[in-house]
């Protein structure tokens, strides 16, 4: 049988231009799928080596020195991250420990010192009958301011110390605002010298609030303004309704006060330089104090942007 030979032509280049079309296809979302699972999975592998130090890092925002005695968890974490949970509650506890130390000194020392500050008031005024006009007269009222200075720097500390603990207690009652803010300006008239005081009050300003807390609270800002503020100077007040608060502006002319000095306005026992020098009367927890009295009420006490020679601080206040 003899044998043939035949010849079988294809066309290569066909397929293969398919394939190379399907590949291509393929690879224009083949790849961007690959690389979207790729960046998924070094997030969560990121979220999950993250978490730790996501709960450290929200929980050093939320720390204030009323939260000193909350502690982080490190059950379930690695050992690293354990250990620098176990370091952060370590820190809080000494912070907790030395807070408290303070807080129940200053108001130790203030309970003390009340009773026999009030003896020696006493005893101060009983002499004063008894003593003749002249030098033994002046020197005892002189004692009897002093006295009376200590007793309000005790009082003061007193209060600090309970903000400062979180038991400063609140008796709340709606309290008319615009009527104890013209009281008070009325008074602080007598001590103006050689200065304008002028007041803007917007009539029947209400809020919830302690009715002494809230008199001393006004009245330290008011003092504040009138006792640094400079001779011949002016000093205003102005009261309005805000949405869902009660705002009061205290300003006053000044002398210059430097950037520095006023980020120090709400240090404890801070008077400024120029306080020192030019005798003004005071002890330097008045704007301290103000302050923890308004943020107890839910609202702040804020000094705002003002030029060098004025002093402009916004009391905010929730409404009723």
């Amino acid at each position: 049988m003899p044998f043939g030979r035949s010849v079988v032509a294809a066309d290569l280049a066909a397929p293969a231009a398919e394939l190379q079309t399907v590949v291509s296809h393929a690879m224009t979302w083949v790849i961007p799928l690959a690389l979207l699972l790729t960046a998924l999975g070094a997030w969560l592998m990121a979220s999950l080596t993250m978490r730790p130090l996501n709960r450290l890092r929200e929980a050093m925002k939320a720390m204030t020195g009323a939260a000193l005695d909350q502690r982080l968890s490190g059950h379930g974490e690695d050992q690293e991250f354990g250990e620098l949970i176990e370091a952060y509650n370590t820190m809080l506890s000494r912070l907790d420990t030395s807070f408290h130390q303070a807080t129940r000194f200053s108001a130790d020392a203030a309970h003390e010192l009340k009773t026999p500050l009030t003896i020696l008031q006493g005893r101060i005024e009983l002499a004063m009958q008894h003593a003749g006009q002249g030098t033994q007269q002046a020197d005892l009222a002189g004692m009897q301011e002093e006295v009376a200075r200590l007793t309000q720097i005790t009082r003061k500390l007193l209060l600090l110390s309970q903000a400062d603990a979180g038991q400063l207690v609140l008796r709340r009652a709606p309290v008319d605002v615009s009527a104890l803010l013209e009281a008070l300006l009325e008074d602080a008239h007598l001590l103006t010298n050689e200065q304008e005081l002028s007041g803007i009050i917007a009539p029947d300003l209400i809020v919830a609030a302690d009715a002494i807390l809230l008199r001393q609270l006004l009245n330290n800002l008011i003092s504040n303004a009138v006792r640094y503020c400079r001779p011949g100077g002016w000093i205003t007040v102005t009261a309005r309704a805000a949405p869902m608060a009660v705002e009061i502006v205290f300003a006053n002319a000044t002398e210059p006060i430097d950037a520095n000095t006023r980020r120090h306005f709400f240090d404890r026992f801070f008077r400024g330089d120029g306080a020192h020098q030019r005798q003004v009367d005071g002890t330097g927890l008045g704007l301290s104090l103000a302050r923890e009295i308004a943020r107890a009420h839910g609202g702040e006490v804020l000094l705002d942007d003002s030029p060098d020679d004025q002093v402009r601080l916004r009391l905010r206040l929730l409404r009723e």
